[in-house]
């Protein structure tokens, strides 16, 4: 293994997985301020490039056609390489997905796509309808069924309180931070208790 993947890993997230007797299936995440710190439909312009391919932990700098940096916050690539490669199992239905109400989802993609993420997730809901919407969309899409099987990390706490009603884990996102270690840790601690009791 690569020098660049070793520093992708994050042992302590593998470590708690492994402890953890109840997981979530679906680990859902918003984009805007959730994984990267910005309105994607709002403060990128077209085209979106990379700058240079690796920085620390495998940071790939991304700009857009006025310079704008469009980087993610900075432990979301070592939070999705170390969850897809390390802690999700998708023989077991394991998966990361995405539900974004952004307006400009052909942008959110050019964004992800250079930003390296695209393979991390197995489901893309990116459009402007309610996140319940795009909840039933994945569940579908992944051939899943149960709403208690998903957690899901976003900024914005209309969404948090909509989509607690489908009985899912929803993690309310401090948008000046966006997805952090501790804060995952935390989500998932959270949906461990909830779903002890089934």
């Amino acid at each position: 293994m690569s020098q660049q993947n070793e520093d992708l890993i994050d042992q302590n997230l593998i470590q708690h997985w492994k402890s953890m007797k109840k997981r979530p299936k679906i680990i859902v995440f918003d984009l805007d301020y959730t994984l990267w710190p910005y309105y994607v439909d709002c403060h990128a312009t077209p085209p979106i490039k990379r700058t240079s391919q690796t920085t620390t932990f495998g940071t790939i700098k991304v700009i857009d056609s006025t310079g704008l940096k469009m980087n993610g916050f900075k432990d979301v690539n070592k939070i999705l390489y170390t969850l897809k490669y390390h802690c999700l199992n998708e023989s077991k239905n394991e998966y990361l997905a995405i539900a974004s109400r952004s307006t400009t989802p052909d942008l959110a993609m050019e964004t992800i796509e250079a930003l390296g993420w695209t393979k991390y997730f197995s489901s893309f809901q990116i459009y402007p309808k309610t996140k319940t919407n795009h909840m039933r969309k994945i569940l579908e899409e992944l051939k899943m069924t149960s709403y208690e099987d998903i957690l899901f990390f976003d900024d914005e706490i209309q969404n948090i309180k909509q989509t607690s009603s489908l009985k899912l884990t929803a993690i309310e996102i401090d948008p000046s931070v966006g997805t952090d270690m501790k804060t995952l840790i935390h989500g998932l601690e959270v949906f461990e208790t909830k779903n002890k009791k089934h």
